[in-house]
């Protein structure tokens, strides 16, 4: 492993390639299905707004998250928080399958998960991850009955799996500045009281400038965008697990106009509230 200096102003794409809305409740592809299209190499980006998980079955990768470098040969598994700066030059005929999940998709991993699937991690795949990949690409490229719902157990059990994986070649450890993670905490607590991003900046004795500046570094959105991003989660959890009306989650959510909170949520998710409730139980 070695180390470069990543540059925070890489693109951020939806899926690699792609800046239009994402298309489905999650993606799975094989890596053969996009990689010989740009020669086996996939420059540096990231996804501000989705998760990904690399199964790398068979073939070779060199790649690079957050600036650190890394020289793989298959069967690894690869763990890719948003925001992390990732490319890749794989070996041609490499085999195996990227899941890509919107952290709105599945609130309940991502809160119980957070901790361990927030983190950048290489592992050896066990048996049941190999098992887990092939049935979710089956499932994808079908449309059989409750296609939604079984993709979205399918991958929460891969999530689980991939959380509870021990680092093989260590933890990658991210170069987010510690700024960051004391703003993120910030949030965590207060985005529901609308804090403006001025005050945030005051509790942190920094500008708005240099708040904006580590958050786009870290995630690649603005301070604003990412404060919206973290109550749009909360939003979809609440959606998903409580029988609240819609204009309620946005009140306790600090949105004093339901219509306004709804513009941001379809913003955000590409649904309104209402279509992502019902998506969930189709």
């Amino acid at each position: 492993m070695t180390d470069v200096q990543p540059n925070p102003y890489v693109p951020s794409y939806a899926l690699y390639g792609e800046k239009l809305a994402f298309p489905d409740v999650l993606h799975v592809e094989t890596i053969s299905d996009r990689a010989p299209d740009y020669a086996w190499v996939i420059a540096p980006h990231r996804h501000s707004q989705l998760h990904q998980v690399f199964f790398i079955e068979e073939g070779h990768a060199k790649l690079s998250l957050d600036g650190q470098l890394f020289d793989l040969g298959g069967p690894f598994v690869l763990n890719i928080p948003r925001g992390v700066i990732h490319d890749f030059q794989f070996s041609p005929a490499t085999k195996g399958w990227v899941l890509t999940v919107p952290t709105h998709a599945l609130p309940e991993i991502y809160e119980e998960g957070r901790l361990a699937l927030d983190r950048a991690l290489i592992a050896r795949p066990d048996d049941g991850l190999v098992d887990l990949f092939h049935a979710i690409h089956v499932e994808f490229e079908g449309a059989a009955a409750a296609r939604g719902v079984m993709l979205a157990a399918l991958a929460l059990q891969i999530l689980c799996r991939i959380a509870r994986l021990e680092p093989e070649r260590g933890t990658v450890e991210s170069r987010k500045d510690r700024l960051f993670d004391a703003f993120r905490e910030l949030v965590r607590v207060h985005y529901a009281d609308r804090w403006q991003i001025a005050r945030y900046a005051e509790a942190l004795a920094i500008s708005r400038t240099h708040l904006h500046r580590v958050c786009r570094a870290a995630t690649g959105l603005s301070a604003l965008a990412y404060v919206e991003d973290q109550s749009v989660q909360e939003a979809c959890r609440q959606l998903a697990y409580t029988k609240k009306g819609i204009a309620q989650i946005g009140y306790d959510l600090g949105y004093d106009d339901p219509a306004y909170f709804s513009r941001v949520f379809r913003r955000k998710v590409g649904l309104s509230p209402k279509d992502y409730r019902e998506r969930l139980n189709q």
